[in-house]
């Protein structure tokens, strides 16, 4: 017999976010983003999620559950080598499911497709559940910094190849 969660991801497909898709389905991202808040960051604007970065449009993804986004993150090209994780997020009844491990393993192969060695992300250092999501990921904290909301956050570095 089939776990919940077995069920659950036969029942999810990881689609990519394409402009407009993201411009499409804005509002289902912005019902997400109480995750998002809950845990002490900013929201982010119609202009953060429409920001054009290196990339961006070819290592950013959603989960879908029956025209639902339930997650999704959003990837990009920090140089030649590296690529950056700028948000995951998954709605909260549907966190422990193994949607966020289905998005990175996504966002993993289509990096390597791209050429990209290496991926960074940061997370609140009060964030517990996120720096255990990624240390099981295989990152590995290199440090701690500042980020432009003054809030100290873990720096991650994962090797992909």
């Amino acid at each position: 017999m089939k776990s919940i969660n077995e069920k659950l991801e036969n029942n999810i497909k990881i689609v990519k976010i394409t402009r407009d898709y993201m411009i499409k389905n804005l509002d289902k991202f912005f019902a997400i983003e109480s995750n998002w808040t809950d845990i002490g960051e900013k929201p982010w604007k119609k202009e953060n999620f429409l920001l054009d970065l290196p990339l961006k449009w070819e290592l950013s993804f959603a989960a879908e559950k029956e025209n639902s986004i339930i997650g999704y993150i959003i990837g990009s090209k920090y140089d030649s080598e590296i690529s950056r994780v700028n948000k995951i997020m998954v709605a909260s009844q549907y966190r422990r499911c193994g949607i966020g491990k289905q998005l990175m393993e996504k966002y993993f192969e289509e990096c390597l497709k791209k050429g990209m060695e290496k991926s960074e992300l940061k997370a609140l250092v009060e964030n517990d559940a996120a720096n255990r999501f990624y240390v099981q990921l295989g990152y590995q904290k290199i440090g701690k910094e500042k980020g432009t909301d003054n809030k100290i956050r873990n720096v991650y570095k994962k090797i992909l190849i």
